[in-house]
């Protein structure tokens, strides 16, 4: 399953709006999602560097800033946009 986020604000991880749609038709989403949202919500990431030393093998980049998670064994794909001059999901 993947889950397309072309423009995640802060306030929308904090809301978990789309997010809890996602999880409300894929149950077994919920956990993963969950565990990511607060590793994002805290995340303070300078490049793609950071993010890929603390997620390791589970995540790759793709053009415009745009970075894949795998979440829940890669059962899910989440995809963000961030923002390396607010080191967040923008």
């Amino acid at each position: 399953m993947n889950l397309h986020i072309s423009r995640m604000s802060h306030q929308l991880l904090q809301r978990n709006e789309l997010l809890r749609e996602f999880w409300a038709r894929y149950r077994h989403a919920e956990g993963p999602i969950r565990a990511w949202v607060a590793i994002a919500a805290k995340a303070r990431w300078a490049n793609p560097a950071e993010i890929k030393r603390q997620f390791g093998s589970t995540v790759d980049f793709v053009g415009d800033n745009r970075v894949i998670f795998d979440l829940g064994g890669n059962k899910y794909r989440l995809v963000v946009h961030v923002s390396f001059s607010f080191g967040r999901c923008s």
